[in-house]
């Protein structure tokens, strides 16, 4: 389910070209929007000659993905697959600038467990510094943000999960 939470660019952009029409004649597919991010974003930025496709001489970053991910299967259209279907889990290696920056699903140059344990205790740190300082701010200000809710929607007070707690406006 986490997957279809976690929109790339691409499956945004392709979306929302259909909002604005019922006609799918005017939409957007798939294939064009992944030109917009690629040598279209690269036009954009006026580097056309050095970036945006996979040329001699221009740099490139290159995502090689997993053909038997569950977002390839079957394999019809990869552009289109790769728009909607295909999600991180597909990506296997990445070249950045020529230098593999990450190889069979692990970074190649940074240690993993090393930072995964920095941000663990740096969380810690946080939980246990930060979060009883916030928590004396937010019972401060606690009353009147229940007090505008309040008065925002109706005097029903939807949404306040404990009913003991509400304030009510005087």
């Amino acid at each position: 389910m986490e997957r279809w939470r976690r929109a790339s660019p691409i499956k945004v952009a392709a979306g929302l070209h259909k909002i604005g029409s019922f006609d799918f004649r005017e939409w957007a597919s798939a294939h064009e929007v992944y030109e917009m991010a690629t040598l279209g974003a690269a036009r954009s930025g006026l580097m056309d000659a050095e970036v945006g496709s996979l040329e001699v001489g221009k740099a490139a970053d290159i995502v090689l993905l997993d053909r038997t991910a569950w977002g390839f299967i079957p394999l019809h259209d990869p552009i289109n697959q790769i728009a909607f279907s295909a999600a991180s889990e597909c990506v296997e290696t990445v070249i950045v600038d020529g230098r593999v920056v990450m190889r069979d699903r692990k970074l190649a140059r940074a240690d993993e467990t090393a930072i995964r344990e920095e941000i663990i205790e740096a969380a810690e740190r946080f939980r246990r510094e930060a979060c009883p300082d916030m928590s004396r701010g937010a019972a401060i200000v606690r009353p009147y943000l229940e007090a505008m809710h309040f008065e925002t929607t109706g005097g029903t007070g939807l949404g306040l999960a404990d009913e003991s707690r509400r304030v009510r406006p005087s």
